[in-house]
């Protein structure tokens, strides 16, 4: 007896899409890195100072990695304390 279901060839072409693949599409980070080259640079740059460098009024005008940096030190001080 034949099959009812209906065929499909969706995911043939490149094998079962839902199956875990055992690399990471077109080479992984490094080579995405070298395929944007400039743009990439300056994505990086923008998201160094977005986290390390821009100033937040909220926080006491400190950059975000100083005043984590400062809350995970008053966390240690507190357990050490307790």
């Amino acid at each position: 007896m034949a099959s009812t279901r209906p065929r499909s060839s969706i995911g043939e072409a490149r094998g079962d899409p839902l199956k875990p693949s055992s690399s990471p599409p077109c080479g992984g980070f490094p080579n995405l890195l070298r395929r944007l080259g400039s743009q990439a640079s300056s994505a990086l740059e923008w998201v160094d100072w977005f986290n390390h460098r821009r100033l937040l009024e909220s926080i006491g005008n400190m950059p975000p990695a100083e005043a984590e940096a400062r809350y995970y030190a008053e966390l240690e001080t507190l357990a050490m304390a307790a």
